[in-house]
This record gives structure tokens, sequence and C-alpha cells, in this order.
């Protein structure tokens, strides 16, 4: 990703900065980012702002791939700094950004990723930022695509209309879990994109979630990973 001048004090500026419909802005420090190119339902504009990306007029991101924030354990910490210094210097209505999100990229094996996850999430409880995972540069794409698309339509882009929506079925699904209840099912599939991930995960991911305690996780664990059927006897 290319390096950009950032203007501190963009947010003083009387012009409109909130993106029009079905429009997404993206910092200059973005360009370059591979999985941009994934985003096909939306317009990107680059401009020089301070968050990575602002989804809504009160809605934005930072990006962090789990490889670079390995190698560079500070950066993050300083654009968190950076975009809330930023919001308590500001005082027109647009700013704070009343959602912010984390959008991160699992792009490594590394020994040490489960525990930079878990201060990630840590972070996040701390400075109200939800952390929201992707496994590749589709994914991520999808779920920014998505979050473009709440802006203008509201929770039926993601949901589905009607009960038969695939997001409502895949709740139904994961509610059948003992202790798992409707928000747990939203916030995994959120943060895991499909079924088929969650079922792939481990305990370490889902613990990250917020609510999910060691009773769900092991449940959640077991449903997932465990067979339907008791070996046969012989």
């Amino acid at each position: 990703m290319e390096e950009a001048t950032i203007v501190p004090e963009l947010f003083s500026l009387t012009l409109p900065f909130h993106p029009p419909k079905n429009t997404l802005f993206a910092s200059l420090r973005q360009k370059g980012n591979p999985f941009l190119s994934y985003i096909k339902q939306c317009k990107i504009e680059y401009k020089p702002v301070i968050p990575d990306f602002i989804i809504g007029e009160h809605v934005c991101a930072l990006f962090i791939s789990l490889r670079f924030h390995l190698r560079n354990p500070r950066y993050l910490q300083q654009r968190v700094d950076e975009l809330l210094h930023s919001s308590s210097k500001s005082s027109h209505a647009s700013f704070p950004y009343r959602s912010r999100y984390l959008l991160c990229l699992i792009d490594t094996n590394d020994v040490n990723a489960n525990n930079a996850l878990k201060k990630l999430n840590i972070l996040g409880v701390k400075e109200n930022i939800s952390l929201l995972l992707a496994w590749s540069n589709e994914q991520m794409a999808n779920h920014v695509e998505k979050l473009v698309a709440l802006q203008q339509r509201g929770i039926d882009v993601i949901m589905g209309k009607g009960s038969e929506g695939a997001f409502a079925k895949a709740t139904d699904c994961l509610t059948t879990i003992p202790s798992i209840t409707k928000h747990d099912a939203h916030r995994l599939l959120h943060a895991f994109g499909t079924l088929s991930n969650i079922f792939d995960s481990s305990k370490d991911f889902y613990s990250l979630l917020p609510m999910m305690g060691k009773t769900k996780v092991d449940r959640l664990y077991a449903a997932c990973h465990e067979p339907f059927l008791p070996p046969s006897s012989k």
C-alpha cells in the first residue's frame, strides 16, 4: 500500500465529507490494497481522510492485515490514537463516527496470530471499535460492500427478505445449538462470513467474539466438529 500525507485538519473543512449513495471513501494510503480490486458493488473514491475508509456519514473503518500487525505492532495503536484525537478536536455533527470498525485480514499462520487477535479484540472493546475478520481479500471486499449497502437499504441487505433469506436460514441453523442466541449467531456470521468458515474454525477464534464464554464456545465447537451419530457397535 502506498503511503500518503494525511491532512489532520480535514474534518474542520466546511465541505461535506460523507460519501454519496453507494460510494466508499478510501484513504489515499489505501491505494494498492489488494482487497479493493474485488469490490464491484460500490464506487470507490480516494480522499485525504484520516480513517482508512468512510462508509457512511457516521461510519468509518481502519484496516490492518494480521501479517503486517505482527511485524509492526505499534502501527495500529497509532492509527487509532490519530482517529480518536481527530474526533475529539472536531466540533462538527458528522464527527465523531458513531460506528467504527477494524477490518482485519487474517493472512498468516504465524504461531503468535491467536494471541495477536485476542489483543486486537481487547483494543476494540477498549476503544469502542468493532472487530471484523476476513480470511481472504474476496471476503473482506464482501464485508465492506455489505457495510456500504447497509447505509442505504437497512439490515435486510444482510438478513435477506423474509424468513427465507440465507442469513435468516444460517441464523436458524446456529441457534439450534444450546446456548447460542440469535445475537450470537449474527455476530458469528458477521465475523466469519459463511457457515463453512464457522464450521472450519477453532475455539480460539470463537472466543474472540463478544459474549462468547467457555460454555458457548465448547458447545459451538462440539456441534461443528463432533460426529452426529455415535460409532456403531459391532
